[in-house]
């Protein structure tokens, strides 16, 4: 959502020739798993923000414990303790989030078209669609909740290449950039060596764009 914003609000006014959508953990499940000091994931996910505010049609009782005793430092600090008692009790669902990010993707491709700009989508890597992993790298598969990351990142691979083929924009594939690297790209689950992962993933990208000819 923040990327459908800063699309409508500043990026089209430049006339870009080109608008690359690069999306993964960070961008989609952190925001979505209530981790955000907000709880809603605004303005990551304004479906959340929405069924807040609707709610209650006649008052808006989040508001009011929100703001109207804001000066009491007991009450906000027992409210904090309360929302992070809350947020562990949070169900992480990928279905609901996948539909939000393709609705997102669908309104950023639909504009870009408008406004003549042409647009590629890409899936960030994660460790596990790396095939030459090293010792340390094996190591993060055993840390973290790797099957479900999985099953998030396929489904985001796909739904924004779906969404690329019904909008007539493009889709590069970087999932499989570092498949035969055998050094440490990974540091955690989802996160690359700035000097070793960044390159490649840019090369990639680079390479993709000359041949299918955007610019």
């Amino acid at each position: 959502m923040q990327e459908l914003i800063l699309l409508q609000r500043n990026v089209l006014a430049l006339s870009p020739n080109l608008i690359i959508i690069y999306d993964g953990f960070n961008d989609i499940w952190v925001p979505y798993s209530g981790v955000e000091p907000m709880g809603v994931g605004y303005p990551f996910l304004y479906s959340n923000l929405k069924e807040r505010v609707e709610r209650n049609n006649i008052v808006n009782f989040g508001i009011l414990f929100n703001y109207l005793p804001s000066r009491s430092a007991l009450f906000n600090y027992a409210r904090s303790i309360s929302l992070k008692a809350g947020a562990g009790r949070n169900v992480f669902d990928i279905d609901k989030c996948v539909t939000e990010y393709e609705n997102n993707l669908y309104q950023m491709c639909v504009l870009s078209s408008a406004y003549k700009s042409k647009i590629i989508l890409s899936t960030q890597p994660y460790v596990g669609s790396k095939n030459l992993k090293t010792p340390n790298e094996n190591a993060l598969i055993k840390k973290y909740d790797l099957e479900k990351i999985r099953l998030f990142y396929d489904k985001l691979a796909t739904t924004a290449s779906e969404v690329a083929v019904r909008t007539g924009s493009y889709y590069i594939n970087t999932l499989d950039v570092f498949n035969d690297n055998k050094g440490d790209i990974f540091y955690d689950a989802v996160h690359v060596s700035p000097e070793i992962g960044n390159p490649i993933i840019a090369m990639r990208l680079a390479e993709e764009i000359v041949r299918l000819n955007l610019i």
